[in-house]
């Protein structure tokens, strides 16, 4: 019984009508995903203190490199505007605004200096505010995205040590920007089903702070963090 319904849904998707009506028009959704982040950290000469510009915690310039996979769930809302026909399809243009909670997050050990430091990154959320720019053919509608993107990121390093010991943090609210591609279906005159993929890069955090020891050492670590995000989603157009 289950087979003949799922049979009947698909082959009523096959056989609906090209849509009379064009793709101008707001919508709103919502969406799940999988969310790749990864965190490059820097060993940075410290900022502030008697040690200032001296040293660095093992060795300037030493990177580490965390990532993870996680999961994205969220929800977003934006209007299109269809405008000339171009062949047998017309350009759309488009903004869209989505917010996402994520729970991706990794850590990553230093080489030097008896392997004890190591330097994590979370990911909690990513919103953006983004243009849309496509081609739309039909039912289909397969565009170009990118624009302005806010996460929640916290950063952090670490030494358990002896003989020196800190652990220092830094992140929160951080602005970026995001590029990506996707493409809608129109599965009935006012709903979509919509698959994405977008890259954002937050930039450059800081997690620095004082050691426990040596007193006065100021520890500070540079993380570029970066995600990609594949999402799926259904769309209410109204």
């Amino acid at each position: 019984m289950i087979r003949a319904a799922v049979t009947a849904f698909v082959l009523s998707l096959c056989s609906l009508p090209a849509l009379a009506e064009d793709w101008s028009g707001c919508h709103a959704g919502v969406d799940i995903g999988v969310a790749r982040a990864r965190s490059q950290a820097t060993d940075m000469p410290y900022g502030r203190g008697p040690y200032a510009g001296m040293s660095a915690w093992n060795a300037a310039g030493d990177r580490v490199t965390a990532d993870d996979v996680g999961g994205a769930i969220g929800i977003r809302a934006g209007c299109d505007r269809q405008l000339q026909p171009i062949g047998s399809g017309n350009l759309v243009i488009g903004g869209v605004m989505d917010f996402a909670l994520m729970n991706a997050s990794g850590s990553a050990a230093f080489g030097g200096a008896g392997h004890d430091t190591s330097a994590a990154f979370e990911l909690h959320s990513a919103a953006s505010i983004r243009f849309r720019l496509g081609y739309a053919q039909d039912r289909s509608f397969y565009y170009l995205t990118g624009g302005y993107a806010r996460g929640d990121v916290d950063v952090s390093a670490r030494d358990q040590g002896p003989p020196a010991t800190m652990r220092v943090s830094g992140g929160g609210g951080r602005s970026g920007w995001v590029i990506g591609a996707g493409v809608e279906w129109a599965v009935a005159p006012s709903r979509t089903l919509e698959a994405s993929l977008l890259h954002y890069d937050f930039g450059t955090l800081t997690a620095t702070g004082e050691a426990d020891d040596p007193a006065g050492a100021y520890p500070r670590f540079e993380h570029e963090v970066r995600a990609d995000v594949l999402r799926i989603g259904m769309n209410w157009r109204f």
